[in-house]
Formats: structure tokens, sequence, C-alpha cells
């Protein structure tokens, strides 16, 4: 099947309303997922102490219940691969490519950081 520009327009505008109506629903925070990120970022941090690997975090970007934590090196190596694996569960996306600036990086992305409030 194949779209023309006008019917492309318009699945990329409802996608676009999708979004913004999900964004301005009221939420509240979900403690458990924001608990796994933390736990996730210190162990990840203790992992790679010593070595030229970074680890960065962002939460609600780019959306309100999204996070994520980066990590990048030169190589990405894990000592402790039982911690690493239970990293990887609490993740609901992992992806590990190159940079342009010839670095490794390992993305892990975090949904459900808040719940909406379902309204009636």
């Amino acid at each position: 099947m194949e779209f023309e520009n006008k019917e492309w327009d318009e699945l990329i505008d409802s996608i676009g309303r999708w979004i913004i109506e999900d964004e301005t629903r009221p939420s509240i925070l979900n403690p458990m997922r924001m608990e796994q990120l933390c736990f996730s970022k210190a162990a990840l941090q203790k992992l790679v102490n010593g070595s030229n690997m970074k680890v960065s975090a962002a939460i609600y970007e780019p959306f309100n219940s999204m996070g994520s934590i980066c990590v990048e090196g030169e190589n990405l190596e894990f000592g402790d691969c039982k911690w690493l694996g239970r990293v990887i569960e609490f993740a609901s996306n992992v992806e590990i490519f190159q940079t342009s600036a010839g670095k490794v990086r390992m993305v892990l992305t975090f949904h459900g950081l808040t719940t909406p409030i379902e309204t009636k």
C-alpha cells in the first residue's frame, strides 16, 4: 500500500495530536519505575568506575513519561554481567551503537515514569 503525500501528512498530524493530548493529561509519578531508573544508573556507575566510560541520565525527556541512561566510552566493558543483566531487565529498550566520534554508546530507555490519572 502506497501513501500519497496528503495521507502521510494526515498520519503525521494525527500522531502529533495524539502525543500532545497524551502529554497534557494529568499524571502522577510511578515510584517503582523511578526507583528502577535510579538503581540502574547507580549500578552502571559502579560497573564503570575506574574506566573511560561515562554514565549520564535524563528524565522526562523526550516525553514526560520517559527517562534514559546513557553509557559512552571508547569500549563498553562490564565486569559483572549479573548486574548489567539486571539493569537491562529494568529498561524498556536498549540500543548500542557507534557515534560519529568513534565512541560506543549504550542508551537504556525507561518508559512509564509517570502514570496518567484516568478521568471519567
